[in-house]
């Protein structure tokens, strides 16, 4: 029950009866007790579920939420249907679904496009937004497209650190920003320039007895 007396409501949840998340269907000849059997399977896969908003009668529908998911469980399409509107979210990511778990990038997980689309479906109208990403291999991302044209770009110190600007980092990972750079969209007017941040880093000791000093 909602809190501060709000009216009730019911959350029905449905899914795919052909395909799941434990990979029903998907040709694998035997499931493996133990392991994530999906990972295994090699081409497209995807599974879906299905999540309705009702009012407390159980008979009025508010929303209605259809969310599909791919072989690595990852959210790959949403749409939302709701006061007669429509908002569909497609997630493309750095995946290659014809090769095995094993043989896929780092950044597999990492989104690489982000298109959303608005309608109003009484009206008949509609908008879409697209977001580009680029990451590497440590998950950072390397630069972010928006819709407006306004591309980030990401600069990173290297595990290993920089005299008198970075660190290294205790465990090898590269994750410290060194400069953001943000460029206006290309047919941007006016005197819009790019403007860069640098950052850098002091190194500082933990508490007694801690694990490592940083």
């Amino acid at each position: 029950m909602p809190g501060r007396d709000q009216p009730s409501i019911i959350k029905p949840y449905n899914f795919s009866q052909d395909r799941n998340f434990l990979g029903y269907e998907s040709g694998k000849p035997e499931f493996v007790e133990g392991q994530d059997n999906l990972y295994l399977v090699q081409g497209n896969y995807t599974y879906e579920s299905t999540e309705d908003v009702l009012k407390g009668d159980g008979k009025t529908t508010l929303s209605s939420t259809v969310r599909t998911f791919n072989k690595f469980h990852l959210l790959t399409k949403e749409v939302k249907v709701q006061q007669g509107t429509r908002t569909t979210t497609q997630i493309t990511y750095n995946e290659d679904p014809s090769l095995a778990f094993y043989q896929q990038p780092a950044n597999l997980q990492k989104p690489r496009a982000v298109v959303t689309r608005y309608e109003d479906l009484k009206a008949s109208t509609q908008r879409e937004e697209t977001v580009k990403t680029e990451t590497d291999d440590h998950g950072n991302t390397l630069s972010t497209l928006e819709k407006t044209g306004v591309k980030t770009a990401y600069e990173y110190y290297p595990a290993a650190g920089m005299k008198g600007k970075c660190p290294a980092d205790p465990f090898g990972f590269v994750r410290y920003v060194k400069r953001i750079t943000v460029s206006p969209a290309a047919d941007a007017k006016g005197s819009a320039v790019a403007k860069s941040t640098e950052y850098t880093y002091l190194k500082k000791s933990t508490i007694r007895k801690a694990p490592s000093v940083y």
